[in-house]
């Protein structure tokens, strides 16, 4: 906002003047929000909200805080790492308004583990310890104790190579699966 005298018969014996506030068009705000579950390798929607006086916005370069960047109005960009990244949009109209927005995007630090391949003997207990979640299921379920737990118990009365799946979720809905084999041998060696 500006403020604008006028002054008439300036120096005169009968000068006049008048002084009023001026807004100063186009106004142009560039916005966005970020939708889906914010998880590492999922593609992400960053959907445009920038808003002009005079429209049409022409162009929008993303700045994604991983070194990539987009100038589609509506990426989708899939982050390799969990984290907190900066990501900004530079929006242009077609009259060369320019604005640019930075916001902080989380990704779930999500890295599911089952544990790592192991042989016992028969007879013996293993008591695994998946980690990456708050949400477990283990498949197949035989041996395992229980199996919507990150550490069940497994005992083995055969011998046998025995590869399970646990799927793993997080508090913020990102869900992935890890892999462990049990290689189970009749006797001990050295």
């Amino acid at each position: 906002m500006y403020e604008v005298s006028l002054v008439v018969n300036k120096g005169t014996t009968c000068p006049d003047s008048i002084t009023r506030y001026v807004k100063v068009y186009p106004e142009f705000h560039a916005d966005f929000k970020v939708i889906d579950l914010l998880c590492p390798f999922d593609p992400i929607s960053f959907i445009d909200l920038s808003e002009a006086t005079y429209k049409p916005v022409t162009q929008w370069l993303w700045k994604f805080g991983d070194s990539t960047t987009s100038d589609e109005q509506n990426p989708k960009h899939a982050f390799a790492h969990g984290g907190e990244y900066n990501v900004t949009l530079i929006a242009q109209t077609e009259k060369g308004c320019v604005d640019t927005v930075t916001k902080v995007t989380n990704i779930d630090d999500f890295r599911p583990f089952a544990g790592n391949d192991t042989i016992i003997v028969k007879g013996e207990r293993i008591y695994f310890n998946a980690t990456g979640g708050t949400s477990f299921k283990w498949s197949p379920d035989y041996y395992l104790n229980d199996t919507n737990i990150n550490n069940p118990v497994g005992y083995y009365t055969d011998t046998g190579t025995f590869t399970y799946k646990v799927h793993i979720t997080t508090e913020g809905q990102c869900e992935g699966d890890a892999y462990i084999t049990v290689r189970v041998v009749g006797q001990s060696s050295v």
